[in-house]
């Protein structure tokens, strides 16, 4: 049976596993499941389930501990196969090569885990927006050093040089947009040090992150965090409000793989007979690798600053007021947690292979219909709107603004992913 799986599983290309904020596909520890595995698993989980007791038992414990959330499951396209084949993938005597890993524990812990890892991602955030200020300001600082030592004639005939090219565009449009792009492809250049401050600092956000997540993941986070910059950089994060409320464990995988370190596997096209690839795969030390897809709900709340509506009855072109909204965006998405089961190669777990799960990628709930984007919703002026980081006097209308970026000395938790099992 396991021969059979083999050979009609997707092979050669099957180890990237989605997309990643930087357009780039990110690799993943196990190959993506083709449809064939998702239904082929179904079935022997409906056929255990239905002749045998044991199996049986073990679904009706799994549904009412929770692991298996059914009630959520069949909310999907396919609900009944995603159920099955949870349930017949749980059953996979590879998840005891690590006697410390309970999927009850996961189920329950992974919730406070990535209320963490969001938090965290957020804060880091606060912390890019925060550099790029203090970036734009030192570019500014320097173009206006640049622009001195010019002679003013030679000022005034490129001005009207400029202007004359384009009469028809009134000088006030360029208030209405007080991003700067050139400043923000000149930040884009920018290689980001995180690497360096996790290796500096372990406890600063970089360096929880970089325990938290694969280093393919921060650098596509970076990227688009600093593409966000040049859209809309006027909303901080109001560290502390990352809430993540239902959890739902989708998929969750055990397989043998070539431990790391070692040469790829030779692509399907290199070999005329499958003994050869046999042989090379003998000569491999292999290990088992989990891979968890959690569905979850997630809000976090921000400071945003808006441009308030001008009369659409003036002609008169002006720059947009502003003001600040506090407001809360909920959303779902799905979470992929991996990590290594046993990395010895002898089939016994040792206490080198302390079970540490990393996210590598977060991605769109795309079993479910009617997928929604993020949820805006304007909360309610308090007297505790006016945080320390956003206030009034620092939101200039050329959209920069100044932000307190420490991180606090004593967090909600330690390691997200590490604490699940």
């Amino acid at each position: 049976m396991h021969a059979t799986r083999r050979l009609l599983s997707l092979r050669g290309g099957g180890r990237g596993g989605g997309v990643l904020p930087n357009g780039e596909a990110t690799k993943l520890l196990l190959p993506v499941p083709t449809t064939f595995d998702n239904v082929w698993n179904a079935m022997q989980g409906v056929w255990n389930v239905a002749i045998n007791p044991e199996h049986r038992q073990a679904f009706e414990e799994a549904i009412s501990s929770q692991v298996i959330k059914d009630t959520v499951l069949q909310n999907a396209y396919n609900g009944s196969t995603l159920t099955f084949n949870l349930f017949w993938n749980l059953q996979s005597p590879l998840w005891k090569r690590q006697p410390s890993f309970d999927i009850k524990e996961f189920s329950h812990a992974v919730g406070p885990a990535l209320t963490n890892l969001h938090d965290f991602l957020h804060r880091f955030q606060n912390q890019i927006r925060q550099e790029y200020l203090q970036f734009k300001e030192e570019q500014e600082k320097s173009q206006e050093a640049a622009d001195q030592k010019e002679s003013e004639d030679k000022k005034d005939e490129t001005s009207d040089s400029v202007m004359g090219a384009v009469p028809n565009i009134d000088p006030q449009l360029f208030k209405l947009f007080p991003a700067s792009s050139t400043h923000a492809v000149s930040f884009l250049k920018q290689k980001h040090p995180w690497r360096q401050q996790a290796s500096d600092d372990p406890d600063s956000v970089a360096g929880r992150l970089s325990r938290m997540t694969t280093e393919e993941y921060l650098d596509g986070f970076v990227l688009s965090s600093k593409l966000g910059l040049a859209f809309m950089n006027y909303a901080v994060y109001e560290e502390g409000s990352a809430r993540v409320g239902q959890v739902a464990i989708l998929n969750a995988r055990a397989m043998e793989i070539p431990l790391p370190g070692q040469r790829e596997r030779s692509s399907e096209n290199d070999y005329r007979h499958e003994e050869f690839r046999a042989s090379e795969e003998a000569d491999l030390k292999m290990g088992v690798a989990a891979q968890i897809d959690v569905l979850y709900e997630v809000s976090n709340r921000f400071h945003e600053q808006v441009p308030v509506l001008v009369d659409e009855q003036s002609k008169q072109l002006q720059a947009p007021e502003w003001k600040t909204e506090h407001v809360e965006y909920t959303s779902l998405g799905v979470a992929v947690f991996e990590g290594w089961l046993d990395k010895g190669g002898d089939g016994n777990a040792t206490d080198e292979d302390v079970l540490h799960w990393k996210v590598p990628l977060m991605r769109e709930p795309i079993e479910f219909p009617m997928t929604l984007s993020a949820m805006r919703t304007v909360l309610p002026p308090s007297e505790d709107d006016e945080t320390p980081s956003i206030k009034s006097s620092e939101m200039k209308k050329d959209g920069e603004g100044s932000t307190s970026q420490e991180p606090e000395k004593k967090s909600k938790g330690e390691e997200s992913s590490s604490s699940s099992s």
